[in-house]
């Protein structure tokens, strides 16, 4: 099977998860100096991406943020969606970190970050 094959097949069980009410938005906003923005795109693509919805995460979107903040740098938000239950909290504790260490590893401070857990509101309530 192919690495494109396996991230298909996961992002369909990530689809699959998707099924249950979601609990929070996790949403990482990147700085991505223009030195290592192709391959720091390919690294999203091909392994974080891949790695987050195997620790639960899913409907991953990665989005290009149109406000340039610093010269020389492009902005861009990679969204997920989670349950938000004790496989987050554990995640959050143990496995970020570890994330973050690599993402440090890769690509020095060419590339900084910022996360955020947001919850999504109802609209069609007057709350």
């Amino acid at each position: 099977m192919t690495s494109a094959s396996t991230f298909n097949l996961i992002l369909l069980y990530s689809s699959l998860l998707n099924i249950y009410n979601v609990m929070i938005v996790f949403n990482t906003t990147y700085a991505v100096h223009e030195s290592v923005d192709a391959q720091w795109l390919d690294y999203v693509r091909n392994e974080l991406i891949a790695r987050m919805l195997l620790d639960g995460f899913t409907a991953p979107r990665l989005m290009v943020i149109d406000h340039q903040v610093e010269r020389g740098y492009r902005n861009y938000a990679l969204q997920f969606e989670h349950p938000g239950d004790e496989a987050f909290s554990d995640w959050q504790s143990v496995a970020k970190s570890r994330y973050d260490a690599s993402l440090r590893r890769a690509f020095g401070e060419k590339v900084l970050s910022f996360s955020t857990m947001m919850t999504p509101l109802d609209l069609s309530t007057q709350k």
